[in-house]
């Protein structure tokens, strides 16, 4: 049995024509995705590179006008006026395990974010603050629930750049 084995498998030894093939394959699905990434809401970063915002004082060069960055002494703010909406971009079962008080869950990678994001949004006045948060700061799950929000016409959108790992390491209530 393993002679057979071993005498099957080195018949198995990959030929230069499949090598270049599947070279090609990867290649042409790799160009591909790549110029679907250009079409999302907040393309994601392909080589690391992102554009220049400073997360802590709410600066966005090159960012949509209706986007500002908050951090944790603005969500203390904002939470204090009462008239807020905060929206928790990671997956619904993070979600589940603990969330910022008071937030919905808006998963980024649904199949459906804009119809989703149409419901979550219906009844909210279009002047209403709506913070987005998603993990950490390195998470850019927020910035693209934010190009959904942004698309069904509200302004006073903030991401809240520290995200739940803030939150939770400052020792803020969490609700499960």
């Amino acid at each position: 049995m393993k002679a057979n084995t071993v005498r099957l498998f080195s018949k198995l030894k990959p030929q230069p024509k499949e090598i270049s093939w599947v070279a090609m394959t990867f290649a042409f699905f790799f160009a591909v995705s790549l110029g679907v990434n250009q079409f999302r809401g907040a393309p994601m970063s392909v080589l690391g590179g992102k554009t220049h915002v400073d997360k802590d004082h709410g600066k966005n060069e090159g960012m949509p006008e209706n986007w500002k960055y908050c951090n944790l002494s603005d969500m203390d703010s904002f939470k204090a006026t009462g008239d807020l909406l905060i929206i928790d971009a990671r997956p619904g079962l993070f979600y589940k395990y603990g969330h910022i008080p008071g937030a919905i869950s808006l998963p980024a990678q649904t199949n459906e974010l804009g119809r989703e994001t149409g419901k979550v949004l219906s009844g909210v006045p279009g002047n209403r603050t709506i913070v987005i948060y998603c993990a950490d700061a390195q998470c850019e799950n927020a910035e693209t629930v934010a190009g959904q929000v942004s698309r069904h016409g509200y302004g006073n959108i903030y991401i809240f750049s520290g995200g739940w790992s803030e939150w939770t390491e400052t020792g803020r209530p969490v609700e499960k």
